[in-house]
């Protein structure tokens, strides 16, 4: 199972850590349910859902336009729009129409969590390479 971990690129190991460390932080904010405060944590559970989409399928742009850049800007800036308008409904429905059904802070906040982890991934990626070129 660890081999193939490794095999993956950074956008896959994203949606793996992130939906691991989105099932731990589910488990933790559990007894919010309770005392009346569902929004937060399906607030988390949407961003964090749609931002494990997005690397997903960045990941697969990753694999199929390697040559293309064009499209990948294209899909990078869509998936922002898409982000924007996510969070636009989100806000509407909170603020005007007094739907409770998700926080726009804690929205933001679960697609916060995987962009965390991917920034990590990149980092530790980076100082591999720098491991094996030779350099400091």
């Amino acid at each position: 199972m660890y081999k193939a971990f490794i095999r993956l690129n950074v956008y896959y190991k994203c949606v793996v850590l992130s939906g691991l460390f989105l099932c731990v932080i589910s488990l933790a904010l559990i007894p919010l349910y309770f005392i009346n405060l569902k929004e937060i944590p399906l607030g988390i559970l949407l961003g964090a859902g749609y931002a494990m989409l997005a690397y997903f399928l960045t990941g697969l742009m990753e694999d199929k336009f390697k040559e293309h850049y064009i499209w990948a800007l294209l899909i990078s800036i869509f998936r922002y729009i898409v982000f924007a308008a996510l969070l636009f409904f989100v806000g509407l429905w909170y603020y005007k129409l007094g739907l409770k059904i998700f926080n726009i802070f804690a929205v933001t906040g679960g697609y916060f969590i995987c962009l965390i982890i991917l920034i990590i991934l990149f980092v530790n990626q980076g100082k591999k390479e720098r491991k094996d070129s030779g350099s400091i």
